[in-house]
Order: structure tokens, then sequence, then C-alpha cells
């Protein structure tokens, strides 16, 4: 081949060459370009979800007799900055629900009746029991289109009970990609996690006041109810675990704590918020353990438990948190720690 051949070939080369990196470099700003304009329409827009009445659990608590029925009635007492039910990445209104405080004053009340308790949500000034909403929120995140839709709720309350004053708080985050449609985030993003603070609500006002326990029977059935097979999200398998966590019952216990080491994520995060739910006092150093050397969830939820103990030690270390490094760099500790006196 002659030189001005080899030189023409090499020209060629060098010509195709700057041309894919020309056109890849395009690709890839036109790709962002268009990222960008999804983004932005999607914060504009409003997404709206509908919001049903709780599903009510198989969980009886035992009594001998059916007790004299007491009233309960729900005060708003949030400041105006954390009125907003909503916030986060998108915009998005809740139908079905109405108000939300007396969503859950109905709901809670609900769920109770539901498992035998005699309660009645009333409005007015007096009643029996008394729940100062102090904080109720649901945070949501989203950081592409491909990626997972999040959201994280909390609340708390002061559950005032004959002139008596008890902190009640309740944190629940899950997740969810959409594939085909937007409207796939629905239950697991909004209903699931709404139904899953009205129940421990409902747990810790029977903790505080009624003192009923499921029977022994009921946990051994929940526990053989969970499948050792399917236990990811989509299985709702999760949901069982929380179940324990409502039976006020230490059977319960065992149980949860092998769970703490499930190998999905949503089983561990299940189970180590029903160990504060049932207030395991004697599992302290073992969510002490998972806070300190776990990541992500699991250590939020393993602050949301520790609080959940209530007592000397777990306040101490709640607060020793809130003057930690961590506190200030995660949003998801800082808003769990915050929901602790």
């Amino acid at each position: 081949m002659s030189d001005n051949n080899l030189q023409s070939v090499f020209v060629t080369v060098v010509f195709k060459r700057e041309y894919q990196m020309a056109t890849h470099r395009k690709t890839l700003v036109t790709i962002k370009v268009i990222f960008l304009a999804f983004l932005l329409l999607l914060t504009g827009c409003t997404k709206r979800f509908n919001i049903q009445p709780v599903f009510l659990a198989q969980n009886v608590y035992s009594s001998a007799e059916k007790a004299e029925e007491k009233s309960l009635i729900l005060i708003d007492a949030r400041t105006e900055v954390n009125k907003p039910l909503n916030v986060g990445t998108l915009s998005v209104e809740l139908s079905g629900m109405g108000d939300e405080i007396d969503y859950l004053g109905e709901n809670i009340t609900r769920v109770l009746n539901g498992e035998e308790v005699n309660i009645a949500y009333i409005k007015g000034n007096k009643a029996d029991i008394k729940l100062k909403v102090l904080s109720y929120r649901i945070r949501n995140l989203r950081t592409s289109g491909f990626s997972p839709y999040h959201t994280f709720t909390t609340f708390s309350a002061d559950l005032v009970n004959n002139d008596s004053s008890q902190r009640i708080t309740a944190f629940f985050k899950n997740s969810k990609t959409p594939f085909w449609a937007f409207r796939e985030v629905e239950r697991p993003c909004y209903q699931i996690p709404i139904e899953v603070i009205v129940k421990e609500i409902a747990a810790k006002i029977n903790h505080h006041v009624f003192k009923r326990t499921a029977s022994d029977e009921t946990v051994k059935k929940i526990v053989a109810s969970i499948s050792s097979e399917s236990r990811d999200a989509a299985s709702e398998q999760y949901l069982k675990v929380l179940e324990l966590g409502y039976t006020n019952n230490p059977l319960a216990i065992e149980p949860l704590v092998r769970l703490t080491s499930d190998k999905e994520t949503i089983m561990r995060e299940a189970a180590i918020s029903a160990l504060g739910i049932l207030r395991a006092n004697g599992q302290f150093s073992l969510l002490k353990h998972i806070y300190e050397t776990k990541g992500n969830i699991d250590k939020t939820m393993a602050l949301k438990s520790i609080g959940d103990l209530d007592t000397e030690e777990s306040r101490e270390f709640i607060r020793k948190v809130k003057m930690s490094e961590v506190y200030s760099d995660y949003e998801t500790i800082r808003e769990v720690a915050d929901l602790y006196p």
C-alpha cells in the first residue's frame, strides 16, 4: 500500500473516532437535557393517591370481660411550619383521607375496636384519653426517574391519661420503583405506611392505657404464618412481623430477635421496629449494636426502637445521638431522634 493510501486510511480512522466521540458527547448532553426536563416535569405535577380506611388485623387482645368504654380526642398541636402532611421531591395530595387528624382518630379507634378494646373517638374538649399531636409528616424522595420512590412517615404525640403524659411515636420508611405507572407507589409508599403508623399508635395506646395482651396462641399463629420463602417487600411478609410488635406479648421477642438478621432489608426493618413497640428493654444492647455497626435503614430503625424503650439508658442514648455528627449529617436520623424529648 502506498504512503498516500496509508495516510488516507489514517485520516479516515481518526475522523471516524472524532465523529463518534462528538456524537457520544452530543448524546450525553441530550440525555442530561431530557433528564432535567423530566425532573422539572415530575416536580411540577401534583400526584394524587387514594387512601382507604385501615385494614384490620386478626390480632384480638385477650380479656376476661369487656371493659367500660373510654373516649379519645385528638388535639392538633402542630406548629404552622409542621402542618403540611406531604413534603418532599414531589407535590402529593391524598384523597379519601379527609382531615388527617380525624382520619387518625377514626382509624386508631377502629383498629382498637377490632381488637376488642372498647374505645370511641369523639370531638370536643373533654375525653378520658387525649392524644396531643405534635408532628405528623410524610416526606417523599426521588432522585431520578429511574430510582426508587421513597416515603418517610413520622408521627409524635403526647398521650394524656389520668393526668399522666407519655410520648407516643411512630416511624416507617418504604420504597417502590414504578415500572409501568406511577400509581404503583400508592400502596407501598402511602397506604401501607399510613396503616403501619395507625396500628403502632393503637398498640402503644393499648400498652399504656388498657394493658391488654394477645394470647400466646396468637403470637405462635403469626410466627407460623411468616413464609420462609418469598420475604421481599412485594410479598408484604414484613406486615406480619410488625403484627408481632402489636401483640404486647413478650413471647414475640425471641422470633423478632432472629428476624433482625434476616437477609431481606424490609424484614429486618420490621423486626427491629417491632422490638421497640414491644418495649423489649432486654434488647437494648442488640439495638445499640445494630445502630453502631449497621447502615442505612437498620441504623435508623434501631434508633427508633431505642427511643421507644423509654428507659433512662435509652433516653441518654438519644441525647448523645442528638449531639453527634450523624444527627447533623443524616436527615432520617435527625427525623427519628427529634420524635423523642
